[in-house]
């Protein structure tokens, strides 16, 4: 993909932090590794969570990426 995209980290399942994994490309959870993928649109791809991660929208402004 090209561009800029961003979601919420908060877990969609009790609410902990998805931290970047960049080894496996995915947002995971600490509490109990949900995992979600940020290429797929915040997909769950394990774990108990069953939402996928909300969008955060952004763009691209000049040097910066803001909220949209």
């Amino acid at each position: 993909k090209t561009g800029v995209f961003a979601y919420q980290t908060i877990c969609t399942h009790e609410g902990g932090l998805a931290k970047y994994f960049a080894p496996r490309k995915l947002l995971v959870c600490a509490v109990h590794n949900a995992s979600f993928d940020p290429f797929k649109k915040g997909k769950v791809v394990a774990g108990p969570a069953n939402k996928p991660l909300p969008i955060v929208k952004v763009a691209i402004k000049g040097e910066w990426i803001v909220l949209a």
